[in-house]
């Protein structure tokens, strides 16, 4: 096989593993978005006796941080979407740091300290 030297200008294997982290949380992100989302619609159906679209609707504008379209009607309704809103907020933006995080630890990794001794001499 013809393999080509590892070199910091050719290190094709941490691409792909970068890649391959990158894809991997962008599809869990996607998932867990959907189950969020289909738990949204399921108990804007169940409380609110909304419609699908009105619904998905609801639960998007809510998980996003805007908040409702409409009003919620009933007392149980407006104890779900008081709940919804408090954890499908939260789970939003742990979805969108799990799916960045790839890209953050690539930065990272990419701004390397040149001389090390140098801060440990400042330290003494």
């Amino acid at each position: 096989m013809n393999k080509l030297p590892v070199t910091p200008n050719n290190d094709y294997s941490a691409i792909r593993s970068f890649l391959r982290h990158f894809f991997r949380n962008l599809v869990l992100g996607f998932i867990t978005l959907v189950l969020i989302l289909l738990i949204g619609i399921l108990g804007y159906r169940y409380f609110e006796k909304t419609g699908w679209v009105d619904s998905y609707t609801n639960a998007a504008m809510i998980v996003s941080g805007v908040g409702t379209l409409t009003n919620p009607q009933t007392e149980n309704g407006k104890l779900f979407v008081a709940t919804y809103s408090i954890f499908g907020s939260g789970a939003y933006l742990l979805v969108v740091a799990v799916v960045f995080s790839p890209i953050f630890h690539w930065v990272f990794r990419q701004v390397k300290v040149e001389d090390r001794e140098h801060f440990n001499d400042r330290r003494s």
